[in-house]
């Protein structure tokens, strides 16, 4: 099932979502705690948008599942 959506990510490296990006998803550098950063991410996205935003999702995280043997220290 196609929705036709445009999808912006971002992260503090963008290298850290790089396997979104070969998924459709476009990304972007932002360091959310940096008011210049928040401002020229959102000026991008309206740039690469013409200015139009139909939804905004904020979610601050990413989940990994594994078992705890997988992880190392």
């Amino acid at each position: 099932m196609s929705y036709n959506l445009r999808v912006f990510a971002t992260a503090r490296k963008a290298s850290s979502i790089a396997d979104l990006a070969e998924r459709g998803i476009e990304t972007l550098s932002l360091e959310v705690d940096q008011p210049d950063q928040v401002e020229r991410c959102r000026d991008e996205v309206a740039s690469l948008t013409g200015g139009k935003l139909d939804y905004l999702v904020n979610n601050a995280g990413r989940s990994s599942f594994s078992a705890l043997s997988s992880h190392t220290s």
